[in-house]
């Protein structure tokens, strides 16, 4: 039997861990309905900061990982190395908080271009050996060496004046939490970006050139288009469009992205007008998005829907027969230690229960996720209707600040909670122990994972009527109970009290729609692709 080889591109910046990423559950899904086919083997390209996290991935998500073959750099920069055990350290010293955003403060001096091929240098560095140990002795001492001491003097400085700062008044934890010199703030930074962005190119440089010596990969694929350098490979390619929700949220993305907004969003309309070949999710991002706005050739778009993501088989005790409900106890210990996740928030003990009555939205806080109307929706509902109603969200409030504001004003802190960094087991529990999910969201690429993860642990949901919703819930009767106006938070709430009031009818409901999709495997969504890359492949051999 002959075994065809495709190649998976991925080149996402350091500390992203996909574990938490839409990509990332897609991808392992992807991979893990991959495994039976035994005459297809996937390769993935990706930088060398990644394998460890994709082999973290492939491991929570039981896919074998001597399966998958990694092009990839062997050893990651060697100032990487060094910062992670830097991160490591300043996590377990909580008086370093302070000292980090002193030192925050100080490196946003812009970086001079004189150094810009210096630093190249030195973040190419892999290994300490002879020749790289005297020359990372020159680079680091001898031509910085007058912009470290005076960084070094204004730090000082800096860091007196701080401490008689808070000295003389109380530290805002919020202010320090937005400030700490976190993987995300670091993106924001002009200095660390540019570093960043160097370390970025060096790496796709290395591993463009081992991509482009394997003759033997019959099609390159790129599961998302935020890179425009993977445009760049030779030989057949298809790049997966799952939406281009900038464009329909610029101001939102903007205001949290700031100039690495416009960055991001050129990259994806390079990626889309540079590419020929094309995946997506939905027939409303094909049309409205690929061939209407980006005039993309149709005949060269693909849609290919999600399968069923499905949760129960994690809450179940294996060697047992019995079903998730028996399984409560293992449910309930998940629940309790998804609450060490807890985002600032000091009512913590009141959630430890079983009886816990809350909503759940799994899903990470961006502006087109609509979660300012789901706190309206919600807030009404605890002050008119149900006080005792709680919320469960898995995003980071602090991301954006009119979250924590429209908490804050409205007396909410004991209600929501919001917890962030979640094992693939602890949202099963979530999942599983809510009255409700809820998704409020503007915009997805695909018809959203938390129906067929919800009603795969027997929970109801409610969600937006938006376009690639109403693609697959196509009954009438079924859009009425369970779909409201994303717009009107008035109309969430509605639907959101009638569904708690109703819980079984609407499960019964849904239900029937569930048994349709859950028939739907991720091996059928690998056929699917592996006979979209055929074709590509015989397209571009003609």
């Amino acid at each position: 039997m002959s075994i065809k080889k495709y190649g998976i591109y991925l080149a996402y910046p350091p500390h992203v861990d996909l574990r938490h990423e839409g990509l990332g559950r897609h991808l392992s899904e992807f991979l893990k309905g991959a495994q039976s086919k035994e005459s297809a083997k996937f390769v993935i390209a990706c930088p060398s900061w990644m394998q460890s996290n994709l082999i973290d991935l492939f491991i929570s998500a039981n896919i074998a990982k001597e399966n998958i073959e990694f092009i990839s750099p062997k050893k990651q920069p060697l100032i990487l190395t060094l910062y992670n055990r830097y991160i490591l350290f300043s996590k377990k010293k909580t008086r370093s908080i302070n000292f980090i955003y002193k030192i925050k403060k100080i490196t946003q001096k812009n970086t001079n271009l004189l150094f810009y091929n210096t630093k190249k240098s030195l973040l190419n560095i892999r290994s300490l050996n002879l020749i790289n140990s005297i020359a990372l002795l020159l680079l680091v001492i001898l031509l910085p060496a007058l912009t470290f001491i005076y960084v070094f003097i204004k730090f000082i400085i800096l860091m007196v004046r701080k401490i008689i700062t808070y000295a003389l008044k109380p530290i805002n934890t919020d202010e320090i939490n937005r400030l700490i010199l976190t993987p995300r703030n670091l993106k924001n930074n002009f200095t660390i970006s540019s570093l960043y962005d160097i370390l970025e190119r060096n790496e796709i440089e290395l591993i463009q050139k081992a991509i482009n010596t394997r003759v033997d990969i019959n099609v390159w694929y790129c599961p998302t288009c935020f890179w425009p350098h993977f445009n760049y490979i030779k030989g057949p390619r298809v790049t997966c469009v799952p939406d281009v929700v900038l464009t329909n949220f610029a101001v939102g993305f903007s205001l949290i992205g700031g100039d690495r907004f416009s960055e991001t969003f050129r990259a994806v309309e390079k990626s889309i007008l540079q590419g020929k070949y094309f995946i997506t999710y939905s027939e409303d991002v094909k049309w409205r998005t690929l061939v209407e706005k980006y005039h993309i050739n149709p005949k060269n778009i693909t849609v290919i829907r999600h399968g069923a993501n499905r949760l129960d088989d994690l809450l179940r005790i294996k060697g047992s027969q019995l079903g998730i409900i028996e399984a409560s106890d293992l449910c309930f210990n998940y629940y309790l230690n998804s609450l060490k996740k807890s985002i600032g928030n000091s009512f913590i003990d009141s959630w430890r229960s079983k009886e816990i009555n809350y909503i759940f939205y799994a899903s990470q806080f961006r502006p087109n996720k609509n979660i300012l109307s789901l706190l309206k929706a919600f807030n009404f509902i605890v002050k008119n209707h149900n006080e005792s109603l709680k919320l469960i969200m898995t995003g980071n409030p602090l991301i954006l600040p009119e979250i924590n504001e429209y908490i804050n004003n409205n007396k909410l802190h004991s209600q929501i909670l919001c917890l962030h960094g979640l094992s693939i087991q602890e949202l099963a529990s979530l999942y599983k122990m809510a009255k409700l999910a809820v998704n409020p969201s503007l915009s997805e690429g695909g018809f959203p994972f938390t129906f067929t993860e919800a009603l795969s642990v027997d929970t109801p949901v409610v969600m937006a009527k938006i376009a690639v919703t109403e693609e697959i819930v196509t009954s009438s009767e079924l859009k009425d109970i369970m779909l409201f106006d994303p717009y009107n938070w008035l109309d969430m709430s509605q639907k959101i009290l009638w569904s708690l009031d109703n819980q079984e009818y609407l499960l019964e409901k849904q239900k029937i729609l569930y048994e349709q999709l859950k028939s739907r495997n991720w091996s059928d969504v690998v056929n699917e692709h592996l006979n979209t890359f055929d074709n590509v492949s015989n397209d571009h051999r003609e």
